[in-house]
């Protein structure tokens, strides 16, 4: 008698076992519709994020332009109001006081402020008026004190009106030279 370690039957492996409890699981249709369910979300979150990140990034850029306009608009109130004299040479505003000068180059794509460092400030520009004593400073080669500045600037579509005004103090309207001692 030969002993086999096989069983005479080998069960087969593509029968299902036979179980004589049921276990608990979702059936195909209820996976089905859970996974279109969550197609959908994930669809609508993705599109709104879109819809998000591009208004944001709008906001951001529009931020940025008010920014350079509120930057500029800070400046030229400052210098203004710390010169001595203002004076207007062609497209040049100059604010000079004992210690230091300020220059404005007013061009139709941008304003360019040079102190100790170079500003650009990329607006669109136009309808640049100076006046003293509200009397329109002409164009003239030789620099004219001024003590009002207006001008325009384009931004968005839209139109933002500038103007200051220099008040002078009389000691900073008296010229004193060599041959007067006021």
């Amino acid at each position: 008698m030969t002993m086999s370690y096989w069983p005479k039957e080998v069960p087969s492996l593509l029968k299902p076992m036979k179980s004589s409890r049921r276990l608990p699981a979702f059936t195909i249709m209820e996976i089905t519709i859970v996974m279109l369910i969550s197609a959908i979300v994930v669809a609508i979150t993705f599109t709104a994020y879109g819809m998000v990140s591009r208004a944001y990034s709008t906001y951001l850029e529009k931020r940025n332009r008010m920014a350079v306009l509120i930057r500029l608009d800070e400046l030229l109130q400052r210098d203004f109001k710390q010169a001595q004299q203002v004076l207007k040479q062609e497209n040049i505003v100059l604010f000079a006081d004992s210690g230091r000068q300020v220059t404005y180059r007013f061009e139709q794509e941008q304003v360019i402020r040079q102190s100790t460092i170079v500003d650009s400030f990329k607006v669109k520009t136009t309808d640049l008026a100076c006046s003293f004593n509200r009397q329109p400073a002409g164009e003239t080669l030789e620099p004219v004190r001024i003590d009002g500045l207006s001008f325009t600037v384009q931004a968005d579509q839209e139109t933002f009106p500038y103007h200051y005004t220099k008040h002078y103090s009389s000691a900073n309207l008296i010229q004193k030279t060599d041959y007067a001692n006021h």
